[in-house]
This record gives structure tokens, sequence and C-alpha cells, in this order.
């Protein structure tokens, strides 16, 4: 469940001192129904508020690197976090930005950006080998049997 998901749970405003009020809103989202004109409130814990800006926060860094890739010298500074493949060439950015474009995606569905920081940990360290198929394009042959399956029917 997100914290912009359909709430679990709708209380007035009167009950906010209900201490099953706070229960809730940790599990997740939380109406708050205002009296009158006014529309009602969403309580959410910070923790999530504070992963949805870190998501944002990617989304902008993401658009920052479309624009700064397409200049023929892209600047490291530009590119901040990702500033180690300003030196790349043109093909191997394009992949990384691919590839960051798919973390991202993953992140912002998840609500959770550890897809992300784990793809760009993976890319910033070109010498290291890692042992997950999924991080290096293998697939072990009992998943290629089941997708051939599942692909023919």
């Amino acid at each position: 469940m997100g914290v912009l998901g359909t709430p679990i749970a709708s209380f007035s405003k009167s009950e906010l001192r209900r201490p099953e009020v706070t229960e809730r809103a940790s599990v997740g989202p939380v109406e708050i129904r205002a009296s009158g004109s006014t529309a009602a409130l969403l309580l959410v814990p910070e923790s999530a508020v504070e992963a949805l800006r870190e998501l944002q926060h990617a989304a902008e860094e993401f658009v920052r690197m479309v624009v700064e890739l397409r200049r023929p010298n892209p600047s490291p500074v530009v590119l901040g976090p990702v500033g180690f493949i300003a030196a790349w060439p043109k093909e191997q950015q394009d992949r990384f930005l691919e590839g960051y474009a798919e973390a991202l995606v993953a992140s912002l569905r998840s609500e959770d950006s550890a897809p992300l920081r784990s793809y760009v940990a993976t890319m910033a360290a070109p010498g290291r080998r890692s042992d997950r198929p999924d991080f290096d394009g293998r697939v072990p042959a009992t998943t290629q049997r089941d997708l051939a399956t599942r692909l023919s029917s």
C-alpha cells in the first residue's frame, strides 16, 4: 500500500485524539474528513513522505541527465551523483540511461528508492563483478524454460 493509495480508513476531524487513528495511519493512508467545504486531509507516516521526496529528486535527476547527455561534452557536475558517466562513450551512456529509467520505474512503483540506489551503486563500480544474474543479463535455464513455455501459450 503506497502513501498515495486508497485510504485504508476514514475518520472525522473530531476523532483525531483516538489512538486508533494514528495506529491505522502507521499502516497506510488515513483520510481525515473535515467539516464544511474543507477538503479531506490525508494522514501518512513522515517516512513515507520522505521516500516520495527522494523519488521526486531522482526523477528530477533523470530529466537533468536526459538533457545533459545530449550535449557534446556532458558535465559531471551537472550530472551530480552519476557524474562518473560523463567520460563514458555515448553508447554506454545511452545504456546507462535506459537502465536508470527502468530502475526509476521500479522504484516509483514500489515507492522505495532501493532499486535505483542499487543500480547506480552497481554501475558506479565497473570493475566489480556481481554473481546476481539479474544484474548481468544471465537468465537461469529453468527461468528460460518457464519463459519460453509462458510466451508460447
